[in-house]
């Protein structure tokens, strides 16, 4: 019976290997996919602080436009970052039942 217990547990790894896989690749490809979408932010909040830039007339209103774009500028990157946590959460706990799967008594 223990071995019909093991064997039963060695059979599930290819199918464990590649949910892992398929995890890990989609967990990835959504990383990429999020990090595109922050650089695309990064860039249209550099346009937006050089066109403030360019209409500041003293050093004075230079300064208050940039503090003007930093609380919207924050909450993005906030947002970017818990994109990041959720995305990376996701996939431990979709790893986690991966793994107590292989852990668990062969049914039969």
């Amino acid at each position: 019976m223990r071995t019909t217990n093991l064997a039963a547990r060695i059979g599930r790894i290819p199918n464990a290997a590649a949910d892992t896989a398929h995890i890990l690749f989609g967990a990835g490809a959504e990383l990429v996919w999020n990090e595109a979408g922050t650089l695309r932010g990064l860039r249209a909040d550099l346009a937006e602080r050089i066109a403030a830039a360019r209409e500041s007339h003293d050093m004075f209103d230079l300064i208050d436009a940039q503090l003007d774009l930093w609380p919207e500028t924050r909450l993005r990157l906030r947002a970017d970052q818990q994109r990041r946590l959720d995305t990376v959460a996701q996939a431990r706990r979709q790893l986690a039942l991966v793994g107590s799967s292989l852990r668990m008594p062969a049914t039969g």
